[in-house]
């Protein structure tokens, strides 16, 4: 059996501490769509497979998978996400749109926004996105979005938006490779994973649905990008582009500018930053 059995009735009613379960995350919720649908897991190899499984048979948009603990979580490049357990925030959520975005890379940007956002209203802090898909403080990852989409011709059936964000664990409990920290080692004490999820949920629903009433998120994602304006390393598909993040496009393409040599548009890489290691 890949995964455990969702978290609900008395099995929920025995949790104890920060353990996420439907009633926990719903407890005082204040969305429309995000998180009215919730399966809380203690063990998955991946919140996306559970979600994508979900999607497939016909899972509502908005609803939510969570888990205590991932034994595959992935990043994006086919990387792996570490997290200790009950220690974060694993989730993914299903967006199946009532009508067409004009970018399906608008739900990348909403998402990475809403979390934003959320955890400066639970906590007050201020963190930045790195193109494409990070969330970091002062260098450090904090998090990673890693979006996934099902189409049907060219038509989004729906997309699935994996979150994982680092909550209450010391940087040590990674490897060292890992420039990484958390947000309970930022603040210098824990913070409630329920609560910041809601706070999450609910930002994220906000910017979705200005989306789907016709308004770009790409201005307010790109102006949180510490990437743009810097100079930059952008790895992937065999190959290093070294250059000037000058801007993104309106479906998130990275433009760079080489020291000798038109503007590059890329759509898919890791990019750093050339002075990151001065900042840390």
């Amino acid at each position: 059996m890949r995964y455990a059995a969702p978290m609900c009735g008395k099995q929920a009613a025995r949790g104890s501490g920060d353990v996420l379960t439907p009633r926990v995350v719903q407890c005082g919720l204040r969305t429309l769509r995000l998180g009215q649908r919730v399966h809380c897991y203690e063990l998955v190899d991946s919140t996306n497979t559970i979600a994508r499984e979900l999607a497939d048979t016909g899972a509502v948009d908005g609803t939510l998978v969570v888990a205590e603990e991932q034994s595959a979580g992935r990043g994006r490049l086919g990387r792996a996400w570490l997290a200790p357990r009950s220690s974060s925030l694993l989730l993914s959520l299903i967006f199946r749109p009532p009508h067409p975005l004009e970018h399906a890379s608008y739900l990348l940007m909403i998402s990475a926004m809403g979390v934003r956002q959320g955890i400066a209203c639970a906590t007050g802090l201020t963190v930045d996105l790195k193109w494409p898909n990070d969330l970091v403080y002062r260098g450090r990852k904090l998090g990673g979005i890693l979006t996934e989409a099902s189409f049907v011709g060219d038509k989004l059936a729906y997309a699935v938006v994996g979150i994982g964000l680092n909550v209450n664990f010391a940087a040590g409990a990674l490897p060292a490779q890992f420039v990484a920290t958390s947000l309970s080692q930022v603040l210098g004490k824990a913070v409630e994973r329920a609560a910041l999820l809601r706070h999450i949920l609910e930002c994220t629903e906000e910017h979705y649905d200005a989306a789907l009433a016709g308004v770009s998120p790409q201005p307010e994602w790109a102006a949180a990008l510490e990437t743009l304006g810097r100079a930059v390393q952008v790895q992937g598909h065999g190959r290093v582009l070294s250059g000037l993040a000058v801007e993104v496009s309106e479906d998130g393409a990275l433009l760079v500018q080489p020291p000798d040599g038109p503007v590059e548009v890329v759509r898919e890489g890791d990019a750093s930053l050339h002075d990151a290691a001065r900042e840390c």
